[in-house]
């Protein structure tokens, strides 16, 4: 300023030949200029929803620019766009950009505007640090183009009595408008700052907008610049699709003067559905976003499309804006009717092409050949994207002619957009069906049916075939339909009083309202048949006086009831017996001579098939012959055992000429122990007894062992004998004692290798530390032959030391047998624990637990647990976890099992809490033990899940972990409470479990997903831990 003033005051003696000059050129030229003439008072702006939020905002001309400075920043804002339109404009958006004196800047370009428009308007919109925006008041200005000749322009020395201490005056005057002329000159500048003193010290002191503050845009001055990164970034619009609703936005050319750690595309048709998107970077270094209008209330028309960078601060910087045009689209659809079948009464209906402007939740087709029967159907989506509906007559009340179909889609909000329609025709069809008789057996007397290209105009609920040989005979049959879609159905004439002759038979559909539709007949023609049968006579046995009559090639005439073979050797042993039918369609029976008075030579068979009317037809007959047999038996000694006092007898190879009603096996050491044992029949058809000593006042030596076959008359036949010897036995047994626990006071006694030289009722084991103590235990048999006791202290005195045990077989006289003993010793425990931690964090794998904004309770919970386990290493504890990653692990059962079979000391379930009921206001920290609910009984700790002791101790570990938390967090306090869930009720050792906070309330999510927070809940978690063992040590 002082340099123009200076330049001013030299010039002043000029005057008069400037004046000279300037007229000069006045007349000779006359040049027009174009000038932009601003009229902005400056205004303060602010929200209406948040005090204390805006700024002071004035636009003004810099370097031959026109910018909007919002300057004088109140509240907390880091980012402002504005709508920059005039009267006949809705205009564009603007991005102010922070200058190094703190104010928001942005260069206003009226290109875009009619030269005619002169009323111009900003709506600005405010960031906020919180995220939300704020919609400051709204600034009107004036802007006029004007064309003037420089000719009429006044100049600085217009005035011919100008001094210069007027003009030294004029150039420190306050300007009092806020008019500005920008037609300057080559390298002159204008502003409209309110206070020329303060814009030129600005402009000394280096201010960067780079110009020089003067009231006449007449004097030309050199400008200064100071170079400053400015953000860049080029966003295209792409691959706009009205009818999907969407397009993509493409940023290129980006850059920043701070570092960009996303970009972001704040998108809006209107104010009400602001979306803030992140871009995707590309792999060519771009950045694209595909914007959908079901995002945006599915609005059509112009969308709006900012830009900004975030840095790695959190901070914002605008680098521009466009627009783009979504028109509205029509819903489109191709209907095609496919398949069209006649004979079946259906047809498809295929839909292609298919679009709307709403979202399609479902394709709907109403259908209706006349009004009555409209049905609303919804279309089945095909993988090539087309949807599709068979659609059957059977359903219209099985109308043929024309259909009506018309296409809606439906909403995800059950709105129906139509959009389109078409018709098809159903033409009358007549029933078919070919009738086939096929395997037709005049032997006996059937035949059947079968039906083939079976169609009817109506639905087919059945195939009736009514069958007759006489008026008096007609039967409805109802054939079955085969794999191959034809029906089959077997005729007998039993069925038809077994007439032979010609049948006739017709065929009818039965629809599913009842009704009947003829669709044909034959006839066949069945012929009068001879009975027939082959007699053979199988596997004769003289030894045993039996053989096999089996008959083949069975038929009569008529049906058959029963196949009958009458049987005899003389005239007064006649039988008649039934033959039993078997799978391969013969008949077979097996004769024995027992049934016939024992005789041999020869027997006559005749063979006769009975009907269900009890008349007979002989079919023919047989003779054989039995021979007269000896009686057999092996006799066969095994499984000798001079300990046991036991050996078998086996017999085989038996037979008798008479029938064996049982087999007898007299028995012996001396004649006063003789005993008639009856064997018993095994699965190979040998016979079984097993002798024991005992049964032979416990003799050992020579056993003598004689058989006989009993027959059903009572009478013996002889069939041999054998001895064999049985040697004095000891009485064995092995004493082992297991699971010795010195803890409990107990030890497991198990007898194996028994056996004595007489029977055992029992076994006994006395056992005492001392003679005062002794108690005469019976050990219980295993399944695997031992015998097991269980020893417990308590029971003598609860002594430690030396336990003796003695091993006697008890016999069923009540005689005591000795068979060893043993010793073992009961050592008194320390009270010492194993320092082992079991952690279970809850969930995990398909099980999330709860989820909330993206944050899912598996996931804190193993957070925590495996801080918890680095703390208590730390603290010198064992550490046993039941899971260590995102897994599926039961914990109805499973996490418990896995504790159960540890040596854990205790047990600690993980988990954060939610009420269910959305959004709550729930906080705090509970920690839980177990309570006893006979609703939910225990599974796999029946034993230990009320123990006192257990319980006892758990309720100490409770109230140590939830003081430690409360402490440790400042947390709510909740409290400790009993429930019976499935992991304390099934756990055996001491168990809690710890709810950390909820998920549903928003507040404390942010709190409690934080690693930090995870550190503090581990470390009072541990805390806890150590603190219960300080309560229980050596109890």
């Amino acid at each position: 300023l002082f340099l123009h003033v200076k330049y001013i005051k030299e010039t002043f003696v000029k005057k008069r030949t400037l004046l000279f000059l300037s007229l000069c050129a006045s007349a000779l030229n006359a040049q027009l200029v174009q000038a932009d003439m601003v009229n902005a008072p400056s205004s303060q702006v602010s929200s209406s929803q948040v005090a204390e939020t805006g700024g002071q905002l004035s636009v003004v001309d810099e370097a031959g620019q026109i910018k909007a400075i919002l300057s004088n920043i109140q509240g907390e804002i880091i980012g402002v766009t504005a709508q920059f339109s005039s009267e006949t404009n809705s205009g564009i958006t603007v991005t102010f950009s922070m200058d190094e004196q703190g104010r928001y800047v942005a260069v206003l370009d009226r290109s875009a505007f009619a030269e005619e428009d002169q009323v111009f308007s900003l709506k600005l919109t405010a960031q906020l640090t919180d995220g939300s925006f704020q919609t400051l008041s709204d600034y009107s200005f004036e802007w006029k183009k004007d064309v003037v000749s420089a000719a009429e322009k006044p100049t600085a020395l217009d005035n011919s009595d100008a001094t210069p201490s007027k003009i030294e005056e004029e150039a420190t005057s306050t300007t009092t408008s806020s008019t500005v002329n920008s037609s300057l000159t080559a390298g002159a500048t204008s502003s409209t700052s309110n206070s020329l003193t303060r814009s030129s010290s600005n402009t000394i002191a280096g201010s960067s907008n780079g110009s020089t503050s003067v009231p006449s845009a007449r004097v030309s001055t050199a400008s200064s610049s100071v170079n400053v990164t400015q953000p860049t970034g080029t966003i295209t619009i792409e691959n706009r699709n009205d009818a999907q609703g969407t397009f993509d936005v493409r940023v290129t050319n980006v850059s920043s003067p701070k570092d960009i750690s996303s970009v972001i595309l704040p998108t809006w048709s209107q104010t009400d559905d602001l979306r803030w998107y992140e871009a995707t970077r590309q792999s060519d270094g771009s950045y694209k976003l595909t914007v959908n209008k079901k995002d945006h209330k599915y609005r059509t028309g112009t969308y709006t499309v900012h830009l900004y960078y975030k840095d790695s601060s959190g901070g914002l910087t605008g680098a521009g804006g466009t627009t783009t045009h979504l028109s509205e689209a029509k819903p489109t659809g191709t209907i095609t009717i496919e398949n069209r079948n006649d004979a079946q009464g259906t047809f498809d209906v295929r839909v292609t092409n298919v679009s709307s402007p709403k979202d399609i939740s479902s394709v709907i087709l109403p259908t209706w050949s006349q009004t009555d029967d409209l049905r609303w159907y919804e279309a089945t989506r095909q993988s090539d994207g087309s949807y599709k509906l068979t659609v059957n007559k059977k359903d219209h009340k099985y109308r043929t002619g024309t259909y009506t179909v018309h296409l809606y889609y439906k909403d995800s909000s059950g709105g129906l957009t139509g959009a389109g329609g078409t018709t098809t025709h159903l033409s009358e069809v007549k029933p078919t069906g070919t009738i086939t008789i096929e395997n037709r057996n005049d032997a006996q007397g059937t035949f059947d049916v079968r039906v083939t290209n079976v169609s009817s105009p109506k639905d087919i609920a059945s195939v009736l075939l009514p069958t007759w040989s006489q008026s008096d005979d007609i039967r409805w049959y109802e054939a079955t339909r085969q794999s191959d879609g034809s029906y089959k159905l077997t005729v007998n004439k039993k069925d038809h009083k077994y007439r032979t002759g010609t049948y006739t038979v017709h065929l009818y559909y039965k629809d599913s309202n009842g009704g009947l539709t003829g669709a044909g007949g034959t006839t066949t023609h069945l012929s009068e048949a001879k009975p027939t049968g082959t007699i053979t006579i199988e596997n004769r046995n003289d030894a045993q006086g039996t053989f096999d009559v089996r008959v083949t090639n069975v038929s009569s005439p008529k049906d058959i009831a029963s196949v009958l073979l009458p049987t005899w050797s003389q005239s007064d042993d006649i039988r008649w017996y039934e033959a039993t039918r078997q799978s391969d369609g013969s008949y077979k029976l097996t004769v024995n001579k027992k049934d016939h008075k024992y005789r041999t030579g020869t027997y006559t068979v005749h063979l006769y098939y009975k009907d269900s009317n009890g008349g007979l037809t002989g079919a023919g007959g047989t003779t054989t012959h039995l021979s007269e047999a000896k009686p057999t038996g092996t006799i066969t000694i095994e499984n000798r055992n001079d300990a046991q006092g036991t050996f078998d007898v086996r017999v085989t190879n038996v037979s008798s000429p008479k029938d064996i009603a049982s087999v007898l096996l007299p028995t012996w050491s001396q004649s006063d122990d003789i005993r008639w044992y009856e064997a018993t029949r095994q699965s190979d058809g040998s016979y079984k007894l097993t002798v024991n000593k005992k049964d032979h006042k416990y003799r050992t030596g020579t056993y003598t062992v004689h058989l006989y076959y009993k027959d059903s008359n009572g009478g013996l036949t002889g069939a041999g004998g054998t001895t064999t010897h049985l040697s004095e036995a000891k009485p064995t047994g092995t004493i082992t004692i297991e699971n010795r626990n010195d803890a409990q006071g107990t030890f497991d006694v198990r007898v194996t290798n028994v056996s004595s030289p007489k029977d055992i009722a029992s076994v006994l084991l006395p056992t005492w530390s001392q003679s005062d103590d002794i108690r005469w235990y019976e050990a219980t048999r295993q399944s695997d032959g031992s015998y097991k006791l269980t020893v417990n202290k308590k029971d003598h005195k609860y002594r430690t030391g030396t336990y003796t045990v003695h091993l006697y077989y008890k016999d069923s006289n009540g005689g005591l047998t000795g068979a060893g003993g043993t010793t073992t010793h009961l050592s008194n425990p320390s009270a010492q624990r194993s320092y082992t931690v079991y952690i279970d964090p809850g969930h995990g794998g398909r099980d999330s637990g709860a989820s909330y904004g993206g944050v899912h309770e598996k996931n804190l919970a193993l957070s925590v647990s495996n801080k918890l386990r680095e703390n208590l290493l730390q603290y010198g504890i064992n550490v046993l976890v039941t899971r260590t990653g995102d897994y599926d692990v039961d914990f109805k059962t499973e996490r418990s099992r896995m504790t159960n079979a540890s040596n854990a000391d205790l047990f600690i379930s993980i988990h954060f809490n939610a009420t269910g009921a959305g959004v709550s206001n729930a906080t705090g920290i509970e920690t839980y033990w177990y309570q006893y609910n006979p609703e939910y009984q225990p599974k796999i700790n029946k034993e230990m899940h009320n123990n006192p002791t257990r319980l006892a101790e758990s309720e100490i570990l409770a109230n140590k972990v939830q003081e430690s938390l409360i402490k440790e967090t400042g947390a709510v306090n909740r409290g400790v409470r009993r429930e019976t869930f499935a992991v304390l009720r099934e756990t055996a050792i001491p168990a809690i479990l710890v709810e950390l906070g909820f998920m549903d309330n928003p507040s404390e999510l942010q709190v409690i997903k934080q690693d930090s927070y995870h550190t503090r809940l581990a470390k009072a978690l541990a805390q806890g831990v150590m603190n219960w063992y300080g309560a229980v040590e050596g109890k």
